[in-house]
C-alpha cells in the first residue's frame, strides 16, 4: 500500500478484528516521517532506518536521531516507546 492515509487506512481493513496483533510499518526508499503519528496513534509501530531511507531533508540524521524522533512523536500521542523487555513480551519472544 502506499505511504499515504489511505494506503494505512487499507493495512488496517486487512488486519483482522476478532485476533490481537502487533503491526508494523516500513518504507523503503521514502520516509515514514509523514505518516508516523498516524500509525503509531493507531497502535502501530514503525520500523525506521538509514538503510531503507537517507532521510536527507533532516540534513545528514544517525540511526539514533531518527529513533529519537519517533519517540518524540510517540509521546506527542500519548505513547512510550517499548523497553526490549516490552518487545519481546509482545512478540512472544524468549
Amino acid at each position: 500500500h502506499p505511504a499515504t492515509t489511505r494506503g494505512l487506512r487499507a493495512y488496517l481493513d486487512f488486519l483482522p478484528s476478532n485476533v490481537a496483533c502487533e503491526w508494523t510499518v516500513t518504507l523503503g526508499g521514502g520516509s515514514i516521517l509523514p505518516l508516523a503519528e498516524q500509525v503509531i496513534a493507531q497502535g502501530g509501530h514503525i520500523c525506521i532506518g538509514l538503510g531503507d531511507y537517507h532521510f536527507g531533508e533532516l540534513g545528514t540524521p544517525t540511526n539514533a536521531e531518527l529513533v529519537a524522533r519517533l519517540k518524540a512523536i510517540a509521546a506527542e500521542v500519548g505513547r512510550e516507546v517499548a523497553t526490549p523487555a516490552e518487545t519481546k513480551a509482545m512478540l512472544a519472544i524468549a
